[in-house]
């Protein structure tokens, strides 16, 4: 492999492993050369001067303007693409698929209408009606492309792009045993490119396997979920194993280097001639990431394991700063993304949570960090949803952890009412349809101006839920909430912040009475707003607090031997 190869594989792994990404419109200008490619004209260049300025109004009024001096018969379809373009990133997404067919139509006419552009245009107009929910519609575009796939290589990239999304479609009507079926054909395409050694396509493989091991599980199959499990655990402890060489060594890069590079690294391979097809392709660009990542000591064995479970809209990343602190005091930090969220959302049909079958998924983690750490003790953190998450796990589980540390978790809210509200009003228009919840949580969890942009800024995180997610929210809440009664052996810290505006802190002492435990303990921090643990502003008497409680429940060495850790 060679230099330039190299370097583009550690970046790739290390993309992998730290994060999905997704530019915005403001950072296509770290991308110039690429532009400077493709010949603009006068409008294109306000067009996307208004893009990346986030006022996507000024461009389509420009390019209406624009498109009422051309007769029918003479339309640009370039014009038109753009149009496209623009209406689906004002969120009209019945407005792109009208554009996008009527760039088909002018090809088609022109004689101009390849097979690739035509299997992106149905696939990009399944994508639009993805986006409103219309699954049977999404579903027979990307049937459409896939039939005009197998006149493209056979390894083609856009032939796995469309598969998943159909695996993704199947999932959401309930037809798992179609999933099944697209999901083993998009293994087999991916487990052929990942033979290349480039870990863009391992992370493919990775994720066509972790999709297909889902849907198993919903068909009880078992014995077939089993044998992909095998392999989806041992790419994620190496992919665990590498990060924490390349963060010893002081050679992971920016999050913002890796934007770039890989924004270059993707444009180039698709060679877009045409400012639509950039920013389309710009607009889908995904990188696949883990759902658990770690921070690792210095000592080895360490202390003990954390896994940690972030809060309702956030991602694993969000416990960057608290798994630095606590590295550097001997523990080894975890952070899982919660189904639905963080990586998840780069995969059809997993990108909405999925609250029952949280439990689950953190006791195959839970097996997965106990493999990785024989012998040393192991507890959950959870912040928020996943302060909540952590207590009903730790109901069920109730042995095997040595001790559960759980923040803010209940489910009484301040500004519920306008909550219900709002998920009244867009239960009516479509209950599967996600809006925009961003402002109303970041407004609430922090008064910290820099802490809300880098929520809104966070490429995973999820502000857009549907109402029947958010009342299968609600509903979760409550039943975690109850749950706490079923904590009986398992030692409980709970943490509550005195300036938290979004959950009242009664409730969480009700929740901290009800615990069944005896030892358990109730941390209150008068400084502290919602987001605890998931900031910058690491409260020093926190991570003391939080040290000498976990200190203080490791067991002592012959229990630790004994331990075998939670079932599977």
């Amino acid at each position: 492999m060679n230099a330039a190869r190299r370097a583009r594989a550690t970046f790739l792994l290390v993309a992998l492993i730290g994060g999905m990404l997704r530019p915005a419109f403001a950072e296509l200008r770290t991308v110039p050369e690429e532009l400077s490619r493709i010949p603009l004209d006068s409008t294109q260049n306000q067009v996307l001067q208004d893009l990346q300025d986030g006022d996507p109004e000024a461009a389509r009024a420009l390019l209406l303007s624009e498109q009422k001096k051309i007769a029918a018969d003479k339309q640009d379809a370039n014009l038109v693409y753009l149009q496209a373009f623009v209406e689906q990133e004002r969120g009209n997404y019945r407005g792109a698929v009208s554009y996008l067919q009527r760039v088909k139509n002018l090809l088609e006419r022109q004689g101009a209408l390849k097979d690739r552009a035509q299997v992106l245009l149905l696939k990009r107009m399944g994508d639009c009606y993805y986006e409103l929910r219309d699954i049977s519609a999404a579903a027979t575009q990307y049937r459409a492309a896939l039939s005009l796939c197998d006149n493209l290589d056979a390894l083609a990239p856009v032939r796995a792009c469309v598969l998943e999304s159909l695996m993704g479609c199947a999932i959401k009507q309930g037809d798992y045993a179609a999933a099944e079926s697209y999901g083993k054909t998009l293994v087999d395409l991916t487990r052929q490119r990942a033979q290349s050694g480039e870990l863009s396509d391992q992370a493919s493989y990775f994720w066509a396997q972790l999709e297909l091991a889902q849907v198993y599980k919903r068909l009880g199959k078992l014995t077939e979920g089993l044998a992909l499990r095998d392999s989806i655990k041992a790419m994620l402890d190496r992919a665990l194993s590498v990060r924490a060489q390349l963060h010893a060594a002081g050679a992971l890069p920016s999050f913002e280097a890796l934007n770039e590079a890989f924004l270059r690294g993707y444009l180039a391979e698709n060679q877009p001639a045409t400012l639509a097809e950039y920013l389309w392709l710009t607009c889908e660009f995904r990188m696949r990431s883990l759902p658990l990542i770690s921070w690792e000591p210095d000592q080895q064995p360490p202390k003990a394991a954390i896994l940690c479970v972030h809060g309702l809209g956030l991602e694993n990343r969000a416990f960057n700063f608290f798994g630095r602190e606590m590295a550097r005091r001997g523990f080894v930090i975890y952070a899982v993304d919660v189904r639905g969220f963080g990586a998840w959302l780069a995969a059809p049909g997993q990108e909405d949570a999925h609250f029952d079958h949280c439990v689950s998924d953190l006791r195959i983690v839970l097996g997965l960090i106990n493999e990785r750490n024989p012998g040393v003790p192991v507890f959950l953190l959870g912040e928020s949803m996943g302060g909540a998450l952590v207590l009903k796990a730790t109901a069920e589980i109730n042995n095997g952890l040595s001790g559960v540390i759980s923040s803010v978790p209940s489910p009484e809210r301040y500004g519920q009412r306008r909550m219900t509200w709002a998920v009244a009003k867009h239960f009516l228009r479509n209950p599967k349809e996600p809006f925009d919840i961003g402002k109303m949580v970041t407004e609430q969890a922090t008064s910290h101006e820099a802490v809300k942009e880098m929520w809104r800024a966070d490429p995973k995180a999820k502000m857009d839920l549907s109402p029947d997610e958010l009342m299968a929210f609600s509903s979760f809440m409550r039943k975690a909430a109850e749950s706490c009664k079923n904590i009986k052996t398992t030692p409980v810290l709970i943490v509550q912040g005195l300036k938290d505006r979004l959950v009242k802190p009664q409730g969480t002492y009700e929740m901290f009475d009800s615990v069944s435990v005896d030892d358990k303990t109730l941390l209150i921090i008068g400084t502290a707003e919602h987001l605890i643990f998931e900031t910058p502003q690491q409260s020093p008497v926190l991570l003391d607090g939080v040290t000498t409680w976990v200190l203080h429940h490791i067991p002592e060495a012959p229990a630790r031997e004994a331990s075998t850790g939670p079932a599977h």
